[in-house]
């Protein structure tokens, strides 16, 4: 298992994976300080971005609407499963065509 982790096809060190890996890692330490901070204040960020039209972006408190702040927390928590979960299937290379 430790000789397929991020090697491309070749068998070489795979370094646009690595940097993608970086990247999302970032993503992933974005998303949990939101989070912390999110649990720190009581209110958490929604964000949503039309087709046409402009951002909307506004806060949930946690003690004017419970259920609203919990459904975005755990979405959180998905978006930094997924998150890792992209992490763990593309050093593996388990999206390469093998041919």
């Amino acid at each position: 298992m430790i000789a397929t982790f991020l090697k491309n096809g070749d068998g070489d060190f795979d370094y646009p994976v690595a940097l993608f890996s970086l990247f999302i890692t970032f993503c992933i330490v974005g998303t949990i300080l939101a989070l912390y901070r999110a649990f720190h204040t009581g209110r958490i960020l929604f964000s949503w971005t039309p087709l046409t039209a402009k951002t909307i972006e506004f806060y949930v408190e946690r003690e004017k609407n419970p259920a609203g702040f919990w459904f975005l927390a755990i979405l959180y928590s998905f978006g930094i499963l997924l998150f890792i979960t992209l992490i763990v299937v593309m050093c593996f290379g388990l999206l390469r065509k093998t041919a």
